[in-house]
This record gives C-alpha cells, structure tokens and sequence, in this order.
C-alpha cells in the first residue's frame, strides 16, 4: 500500500492574506531581533554619540551638531571599511574612537562653559579657533603661513567651516572638533592595519589594540579640543603603515609607492609640524635596515647597500649641510623646550625642574620615565578651575599605568622573538624602533607628552602583544605592573617629601 505523505498544506493558514500578513510579522520580529543584537554589541558607541553630540547641541543652541556627527560617522565607516578591506576590527576601532570622541568634546564644551564661561578654555583651542573665518575674504595659505606654524591645519579647518556656512549651518568651535573626532578615528584605522602586518591575524591582539586606542586619554584631547596635533597623529600613523607594508612587501611597485607617499606626507607635515620631518627620513633609513638584517645580505643587499654607499659619496656635501641645519635646529628647540620647562618647574612643578635642569645623557635616562608619569605629582591638575586640557591629561596619566607596563611586556616578547627567529620578529622590531626613538628624541627636546602622542600607536601595538590568557605571561604582566605601579607611587611620595618637608625647611 502506498505510504501517505503528510499535507504540507495543513502548516499554512487558510487565507493567503493572512499568510502574507504572518510571514510579514515574522520577517519584523527577527529584524527586530537583529537589530536589538546589533545594538547591544554596539550599545557603547550609539551611546556616546548620542550624548556628545546632545551636549554640543546644549552648548550651541544648534541641532547642527547632531547632522554633522552622523554624517561624518558615515563617511568614517565607509573610508575605515574602504581602507581595510571591510575588516571588522578596523571599522570596530573607528567607532569606538569617535564616539568617544564626540562624547569627550560635548562633555569639555558642556565643563568649559559651566566652569570657565565659554566652550573652550584652553590656549591653544582658542588660537587655531580664533583662525576661523565665518564670513570671506578668508585667509590665504601664505597669510597663514606668515602668522603661525601649523598653517594647512587651518586651511583644512577652514575649507571645512566654509562648507557648513554654504549649507547654512551655525558657526562654533563644535564643528572643527567633530572633524578631529574624524580623524582620530581613522587614525584608529591605520593603527589596526599596522597591527596586522607586524602580528598577522591575532584577532585577541587587533581587539586589544583597537580598545586601547579609544581610552587614550591623548587621542581624546586631539578629538575633543580644537588642536592641530590630530592631523600629525594620521600622518604618522600612515608613516608606519606605509613602512611596515614596505618590510613584508618589498617589491619594485611597494617601493615606488612609498617614497611618492612619503614625498606627499613630507610635503603635509610641513604645513602641520615641520619638527616631526626628520624623523621620516629616520624611519625610513630604519625600515631599509630591518630589510637587511632580516636575512644574512645576498647579493640584492650588496647591491642595495654599494647604490646606498655611493649615493652617500656623491651628495655628501648636502647630506652635511643637512645634518648641521637638523642639529642646529635641534639644540634650538631643546634650548626653547628647556626654558619653558624651567619656567614651568618655577611655578611649581618640581618633577620637571629636577629634569630639566640635567645633563644630556642623564635627562635621556629620566625623561622618558617621567614623560609616562607626566604629570608628577598625578593630581597636580585636579583643581577647581582646571582646563579641561589639564583633565584629559590626568586621565592619560592615569591610562599610561596600565599600558607602560604591558608595553615594556611587549617590547621584552619583541626582542627574545627576534633573538629566535628574526626574520619573523622583524616588523615587530620596526614597532617597537618607532616606539623608542621619537621618545628619546623628544625626551631631549620638548619634554611634551602631546609632541610624543602621534608617536603612540607603536606602543599600543606594544602593549596588544602579551596575552594574558597565558598563565606564565600573565604572571610576567601583573610583575611588570606591580613594579610599575610601584615605582609611580614612590616618586609621588618622594615629590611630596620635597615640596612639603625638604624645600621649605631649606628656604628657611
């Protein structure tokens, strides 16, 4: 006998419409569904954005803010997933970034108003904000020049302001900011796309990485107060990223195109800080290095290095007068530096006026401890009238107890990977060189953390590398932090000792 063969008829409803009507509902619930995941896994940033962009909105008078901030959210994601190759931790670190961003400039607009009676407290955001025109003529790029050292940071801001006046938005100090939030956030980006090529596809450390980044207490300045040292931050980010892709990849066509890009980024930094272009012209020298010592020298590397040797030869006389003009340029900057750190150190802080104050070789060992520990003591800035400048500081200050540690980790895993197998460990070795020498250099000359902040996604890198899933590195880690943490605690009280007990008995 025939088997019968159950009636799929009797799972449908009776009436096609009502049929359409319930796999319509359906359909609803589970995008419902979808999109309640979806806003759980990005609760964080729909948050931030919200509120900061609101708390601009509050300070403004002005739903501007509001626009603005979407529209430049969309056209990070797209540019972050363009860039990437659509890599999920890449677009990740963009948002996070600036939507913290956007949150940390409406909550320093938000204190700055209550507290110091206008949007923006500090110098230097209210100098490059003065800049801004709202009405033309507008200021050439040569006038600029003429008046300030950072001159193309203004022209961008400014073609920026010029667009938002043609679409008749309200003029403020938001819209500059949230345009740094932007950049900072891409910036982001490029430090996931530099940490795949020196780890590969750690997914652990590319998220690490990505979290780390956010929480900078530096990059939140450069995103949430009107400053130019964002654009330097991307620059050198793409510096890095443009080297460490020469390493792994060093073709005929990957050598073209980074000395053109090198050629345009040199051309863009002198327009923001023209002190940071020697040091891509180290960078580069170091990039070719690592391409030598990755494996022993074959005969492209003999070539490479003859072509090298005599093309030293037949420029050394410019190669001379370029070393005495970076030297002198040097010594005048560490003398410029030096005198505002002393001046500094007079009005009260006695961390850096026992720095300043000592010999070349002696200050290279200190400054870059103190530069992680800036400032000294760590609640120097917390006062009632603080700039919001001075706050984020603080912030990072605190940040940098968690990450020096992990980073020193890092950079100790770096070099016994390299001791083992070099040719692996070599892009790693590029990071940890971008992270050291930009910290002596400045440790000789400005002493500034925020100099050394476009210089901190090397160090972040650093810090991604050791997992902590590993009992043994765990064990070295939270060593590696207890003594860090340790030693930042006994400067505090050895700075109190000498403010409170040893100065004051010797002015008497």
């Amino acid at each position: 006998m025939r088997e019968q063969q159950p009636d799929d008829t009797t799972l449908r409803l009776p009436f096609s419409g009502v049929g359409w009507i319930a796999r319509t509902e359906l359909a609803a619930v589970a995008g419902f569904d979808a999109l309640l995941a979806r806003f759980q896994r990005h609760a964080y940033p729909i948050l931030a954005l919200s509120a900061g962009s609101l708390l601009l909105t509050d300070v403004h008078h002005t739903a501007d803010p509001v626009l603005v901030s979407l529209g430049l959210l969309v056209v990070g994601l797209a540019v972050s997933w363009l860039l990437s190759g659509a890599h999920p931790l890449a677009v990740r670190c963009f948002l996070l970034t600036f939507s913290t961003g956007v949150l940390v400039a409406g909550g320093c607009q938000s204190y700055a108003t209550l507290v110091h009676g206008q949007a923006m407290s500090a110098g230097d955001a209210n100098l490059f904000y003065g800049y801004m025109q709202e009405f033309p003529p507008y200021a050439s790029y040569a006038e600029l020049a003429a008046l300030l050292n950072a001159p193309l940071a203004v022209v961008i801001w400014q073609w920026v302001y010029r667009i938002a006046s043609s679409l008749g938005m309200q003029h403020g100090p938001w819209l500059g900011v949230l345009l740094n939030c932007l950049v900072v956030g891409l910036s982001g980006t490029v430090t996931i796309l530099i940490g795949r090529e020196a780890l590969g596809e750690d997914r652990r450390a590319l998220r690490k990485i990505g979290t780390l980044y956010a929480l900078c207490g530096l990059f939140m300045l450069f995103a949430g107060l009107f400053l130019r040292d964002c654009f330097a931050l991307l620059a050198n980010a793409l510096v890095f990223w443009i080297m460490i892709r020469t390493l792994n990849r060093p073709t005929v066509p990957h050598v073209l195109f980074a000395l053109v890009a090198m050629f345009l980024l040199r051309g863009f930094m002198l327009g923001i800080r023209t002190s940071a272009i020697p040091l891509f012209v180290l960078f580069m020298g170091l990039t070719v290095a690592c391409w030598f010592f990755r494996k022993r020298l074959d005969l492209p590397r003999v070539l490479v290095l003859g072509l090298l040797a005599g093309g030293i030869v037949f420029i050394y006389d410019l190669a001379v007068r370029y070393a005495n003009l970076a030297v002198a340029g040097v010594a005048f900057r560490s003398e410029m530096y030096s005198s505002m750190a002393t001046l500094s150190a007079r009005q009260g802080s006695l961390g850096q006026a026992l720095i300043v104050n000592q010999p070349l070789p002696i200050r290279l060992l200190i400054a870059p401890f103190s530069m992680m520990m800036y400032p000294i003591p760590i609640w120097a800035y917390i006062q009632p009238q603080a700039e919001e400048y001075h706050l984020l500081k603080t912030w990072h200050s605190i940040y940098s107890l968690l990450v020096v540690p992990l980073a020193a980790c890092g950079a100790a895993m770096t070099v016994r990977h390299w001791l083992r197998n070099r040719w692996d460990a070599m892009p790693a070795v590029l990071i940890l060189l971008f992270a050291l020498i930009p910290l002596l250099a400045i440790a000789a000359t400005s002493l500034e953390t925020r100099h050394y902040a476009q210089f901190l996604p090397a160090m972040i890198i650093l810090a991604a590398i050791p997992d902590r899933r590993d009992a043994g590195v765990r064990d070295q880690t939270n060593r590696a932090m207890v003594t860090w943490i340790s030693l930042v605690a006994c400067l505090q009280v050895a700075w109190a000792v000498l403010r409170y007990l040893v100065m004051p008995s010797l002015r008497a």
